[in-house]
């Protein structure tokens, strides 16, 4: 099989490139994956770099984001190719966050359908509303806001198969949407991992914040919350690392911080830091906090805690939580922007160990229950299915709402 992937993928610091670098690494080394066509952004002047293991891969880092140009762009790489198959790793920013970018983006899948190129997408966040995009315009009315997202929807819709990772979405397109080419899929665990140790060496507790700052998490209510603790606890030693990047929408936004709370003691900022060296941080880490500023259900970064085996502090917002517990994932959770609420839910975990312990041996539980190796098989046994079905032109069958495992 020759399988063409669009995704985002390392150095780019883009949502899904991780998760990009992973489903490459196992689609190559499917035995009936023969070659492979990395279709993936230039957001970065980098070199990638694969590993000499697995099947040929051919890169093409062609597409950018907010580009106007990303549809023809995309869709000549996959005619010059001529896979058998195409598979999408898509979010609601993946191609940008402006109107007219994001919608022709979302119409790639539509063309590899046309071409009768099976296709399956894989989406992790619904689009969003049209007022949601940059560059939206109020006069435009109310409904026409409504359709926008619904509209994308649509577009991504013309796949032969859409993959979902949630309920929540899958019971959305099915039901709203009318939608009945949609199928839930496991997230996937990356490795094969070692139980971790879950002990703590020494009094010093670190404590672990990562990721991308200034939009959906943001430092200020988290350091407040910190300060708090280390004024009624005196028994606590927390020593605070901070590791990640700015968002593209607030750049210098973790220095800014960092200068406003140079006072505070044992706290480091590491600034641009690749996502593939969060892992090592998060073992050397007691806890994890995750200081969403907004619902998501993106649980990327969860699941890279969890492969750690390391309890996790959450906000509660009801996407997350729902997403959370159908993945089995544990957490402490806090009231958003209430420092107070934070800084308990930081003591309740750092304070009884066997119960930190608890949430980390529940996370590492739920971390391995799928391993990608077997989301891979069903995703090849898809593409099979569906050029099956365009030979013999009949319909790929999938199960109903109710048939959907939850696990």
């Amino acid at each position: 099989m020759k399988l063409a992937i669009v995704t985002a993928y390392p150095p780019s610091e883009a949502d899904l490139a991780f998760y990009g670098l992973q489903l490459v690494k196992h689609f190559r080394n499917h035995p009936k994956v023969e070659e492979i066509l990395l279709i993936t952004d230039r957001s970065t002047n980098k070199k990638i770099e694969l590993s000499p293991e697995g099947s040929p891969v051919t890169i093409e880092q062609c597409w950018s984001y907010n580009g106007w140009s990303n549809f023809i762009k995309v869709t000549q790489h996959v005619l010059r190719f001529k896979p058998d198959a195409v598979f999408f790793n898509l979010g609601k920013h993946t191609f940008g966050n402006k109107q007219i970018p994001a919608a022709m983006g979302f119409m790639i899948p539509l063309f590899s359908r046309i071409t009768g190129v099976a296709s399956i997408s894989l989406i992790h966040s619904l689009p969003q509303p049209f007022k949601a995009y940059k560059g939206y315009l109020p006069s435009l009315g109310r409904n026409k806001n409504k359709e926008y997202g619904r509209n994308l929807s649509k577009m991504i819709l013309a796949s032969d198969i859409v993959a979902t990772n949630t309920n929540k979405m899958t019971k959305i397109l099915r039901e709203d949407l009318k939608a009945k080419n949609i199928t839930k899929m496991p997230y996937g665990s990356f490795e094969t991992f070692k139980e971790p140790d879950y002990r703590i060496a020494g009094n010093k507790k670190q404590i672990l914040v990562f990721g991308t700052f200034g939009t959906q998490k943001k430092l200020e209510v988290f350091l407040e919350a910190i300060q708090r603790i280390r004024a009624r606890n005196l028994e606590l030693n927390l020593e605070v690392v901070v590791a990640g990047n700015d968002s593209k929408e607030v750049p210098g936004y973790m220095r800014r911080i960092e200068e406003n709370h140079k006072y505070m003691k044992q706290l480091t900022f590491l600034h641009d830091t690749h996502e593939t060296q969060f892992p090592k941080l998060i073992e050397e880490s007691a806890l994890v906090v995750l200081p969403y500023s907004q619902d998501t259900e993106k649980l990327k970064d969860i699941h890279m805690t969890a492969t750690k085996g390391k309890a996790v502090v959450l906000p509660y917002f009801d996407g997350l939580n729902a997403a959370v517990e159908e993945r089995n994932y544990r957490a402490e959770v806090y009231t958003p922007d209430c420092p107070e609420s934070l800084s308990e839910a930081i003591e309740n975990v750092l304070v009884y160990n066997s119960y930190r312990i608890h949430l980390g041996m529940a996370n590492f539980k739920a971390a391995i229950a799928n391993p990608i190796e077997e989301v891979i098989e069903q995703y090849i046994e898809y593409f099979e299915a569906i050029k099956r079905a365009k030979m013999e032109n009949t319909k790929v069958l999938f199960p109903m709402p109710e048939e959907i495992n939850d696990n």
